[in-house]
């Protein structure tokens, strides 16, 4: 039985929503000596409420239970003087059946910010509210280009299931939402020039010297196709990366490759390569029965071929940087979609481990109730060798060792 007890405390809600109202309130400018001062403010944001049945796990310390995420967010932009702005404040209240210590997918602690904008409100074995700063940051327009300056979201790849030059602040291969990426603290300035073209170079600032990044992106458009370009220091692991996309008929190609030196190599938390590369193709097309495919596969130098070295690979720097997401080497991921009406869509997301023969595979139906609100139903399912009763702690493939999970995702735009 689920004890909403914690939940459900009227001091912590009460708590909750006073501080998130409050900071809307000094958000938005209603004086009206602001209005000579402000020009072009919008308010935007939403209220997600993620709730997910987690079955056990076939390797061992791993329970099911409930876990429910509930955000709200409000974004904030307009002009001040010869400046734009942007403004952004989460609020997300946490509850699960386990201790938050041991189980808690939805958090996650950026090294990207040298500036703490975050606070709990209130936390507990099995709860927890705190509220974001998720943006914020001023940005000057040129004739040919911009320079941006704060809290600001951060994105180099373009490829759909999983993307090898998205470096920064990745998002996990099976998120369920990628609406909005996660703010970075950074100052960056980039050059447009031609139809669509552009120079840019970023600094990253970290949560220590160690985490920071230097970043220099290229793009161009050079007789239809689309090319990519990153380099420098990403938190000191060297690294050259480059992207292409093309459309041949109604087939649409594209394909990311990055190269890295590692970092802190066979030292505890560092890499466990002095040196790999990632990166894929990706294939789309519709059919004319309506339905949308995409294939790619993946290769993952940061990986071991070798289940019994996937606990080493979960471990290291690379994985927990985001820079590969999975433990294997060889994948072929599938995003198969078909639209029954314009409203409702049935999408499947699949991962094949392709040496260790394990499956991830999670079907999803995509409702939109109205153009404001969004309901998703999901399960996701895997198949695989399990750990051996001899040593429950030891992968014998990678998803085999997952216990299956599945939910109900609900959306409210405003």
């Amino acid at each position: 039985m689920i004890d909403f007890g914690s939940l459900t405390k009227p001091h912590y809600l009460i708590k909750s929503w006073i501080v998130f109202f409050y900071l809307l309130s000094i958000l938005v400018p209603v004086d009206g000596s602001c209005e000579e001062l402000f020009n072009n403010i919008e308010v935007s944001g939403y209220v997600k409420s993620l709730n997910i049945i987690m079955q056990p796990s076939p390797l061992a310390g791993i329970p099911s239970g409930f876990t429910t995420s509930n955000q709200q967010r409000v974004d904030l932009t307009g002009e001040v003087s010869d400046f734009d702005f942007e403004v952004s404040a989460e609020n997300n209240l946490i509850y699960s059946e386990n201790p938050l210590s041991g189980f808690d997918p939805f958090t996650h602690e950026s090294v990207n910010r040298i500036v703490k904008l975050e606070s709990t409100i209130f936390t507990d074995k099995y709860s927890k509210d705190t509220l974001d700063i998720d943006r914020l940051l001023i940005r000057k327009n040129f004739d040919n280009g911009e320079l941006t300056v704060g809290r600001q979201a951060i994105g180099y790849g373009r490829m759909s299931l999983f993307s090898p030059l998205d470096v920064v602040e990745p998002f996990s291969p099976e998120a369920l939402d990628t609406d909005t990426r996660p703010g970075v603290d950074a100052v960056r300035a980039t050059h447009y020039f031609d139809l669509g073209g552009q120079l840019g170079g970023s600094v990253i600032l970290g949560d220590g010297v160690e985490n920071n990044s230097y970043l220099v992106n290229f793009s161009q458009n050079i007789n239809g196709f689309d090319i990519l370009g990153v380099t420098g220091v990403l938190r000191e692991r060297p690294m050259l990366g480059g992207g292409l996309a093309t459309d041949i008929g109604e087939l649409g190609l594209k394909s990311e490759v990055v190269f890295y030196v590692g970092k802190d190599v066979n030292q505890e938390g560092g890499d466990i390569h002095s040196f790999f590369v990632v990166g894929g193709i990706e294939a789309w097309y519709r059919f004319e029965n309506g339905i949308n495919f995409i294939v790619e596969y993946l290769y993952n130098g940061a990986g071991e071929n070798d289940p019994a070295k996937y606990l080493e690979v979960k471990n290291s720097a690379a994985n927990n940087d985001g820079l590969n997401a999975f433990y294997g080497q060889h994948y072929l991921l599938f995003g198969p979609s078909y639209a029954f009406t314009p409203l409702v869509e049935l999408k499947v997301l699949s991962f094949w481990n392709i040496l260790d023969g394990s499956v991830f595979a999670r079907p999803l139906l995509d409702i939109s109730v109205t153009d404001d609100i969004d309901v998703q139903l999901f399960w996701a399912m895997t198949t695989g060798a399990e750990p051996s009763p001899a040593t429950p702690n030891m992968p014998r493939s990678e998803f085999g060792s997952l216990g299956d999970y599945g939910g109900l995702y609900l959306k409210y735009y405003f």
